[in-house]
């Protein structure tokens, strides 16, 4: 809970700040095209995780499980991918950008979700 605070804080720390602070840029610091799609999965894996959670589903993990996974799957260190974080968020232009990648993968998602959702439910026309 602690790690996902902190990145939260870090995220809305990015989102208001207005000028670009130059932090020092990490060795190994993770590509834009990584980042987002690490973001696209935490962000997915965590709406999993929050609708389990108030269902009346049994859960098995937390939510530090979910993001060490998830760095794992994608082979990045929790360290280089705090300070990778910490590094866009001095550059809100270029986290605004990975956001932005980030959300339309989610919204493209979502389309096609509500696209199989409508086929499942759609009337029967004999009987009408």
């Amino acid at each position: 809970m602690k790690r996902a605070l902190l990145i939260l804080s870090i995220v809305l720390f990015a989102i208001y700040s207005c000028e670009e602070t130059g932090y020092q840029k990490p060795e190994n610091l993770i590509s834009e095209k990584k980042m987002a799609k690490i973001l696209y999965d935490i962000h997915l894996a965590e709406a999993v995780y929050n609708k389990k959670k108030y269902s009346n589903d049994s859960i098995t993990f937390t939510d530090h499980d979910i993001h060490f996974s998830i760095l794992e799957k994608h082979g990045v260190e929790d360290t280089l991918f705090i300070e990778s974080i910490i590094y866009y968020s001095g550059y809100p232009k270029i986290y605004e950008r990975i956001y932005k990648k980030v959300i339309d993968q989610l919204v493209m998602q979502e389309e096609e979700f509500d696209k199989k959702e409508a086929v499942k439910i759609k009337p029967d026309e004999k009987a009408l």
